[in-house]
């Protein structure tokens, strides 16, 4: 399922107990698990194609961000990220635009800070608490 983008969007992005958020305009696509053959994703790689004719890799991994296999449950969908550089998608329990306008940015502590880590922002909404990353630092982190 292909996206249109309105103002003041971000990608939110849940595996099991992580919730990211990503700039919306990475976002390629959001594909349900019924749109992907489920025996392709068997493996840990596998290549969807999605808009355009882009072949897509797409990686499972658990809630740690290893990889493992599909496991049918909760994982419902997958993410298809574009950022110029990497071209991936990722299996998750959840992915949506969600309205950012509300939303409280805060820088990481400095012991969290790192340029090769996965979150470079914290954000709030409501009582929820979610990390700020992008496709570059995702796909560092599973390629």
């Amino acid at each position: 399922m292909t996206t249109k983008i309105p103002k003041n969007s971000i990608i939110k992005m849940k595996i099991g107990k992580i919730r990211l958020l990503l700039p919306a305009k990475e976002l390629l696509s959001i594909e349900t698990i019924n749109e992907i053959k489920k025996n392709q994703l068997k493996d840990t790689v596998t290549t969807i194609i999605v808009k355009n004719n882009l072949e897509v890799p797409v990686y499972t991994v658990d809630d740690e961000f290893r990889f493992s296999s599909y496991q049918e449950g909760n994982m419902s969908c997958c993410l298809c990220l574009d950022n110029g550089k990497n071209r991936f998608g990722i299996v998750c329990d959840e992915a949506s635009l969600i309205d950012s306008s509300d939303f409280t940015q805060y820088d990481l502590p400095g012991c969290m800070k790192s340029a090769m880590g996965l979150i470079h922002h914290l954000t709030v909404s409501n009582d929820t608490v979610y990390c700020n990353t992008d496709t570059a630092r995702l796909f560092r982190l599973i390629d």
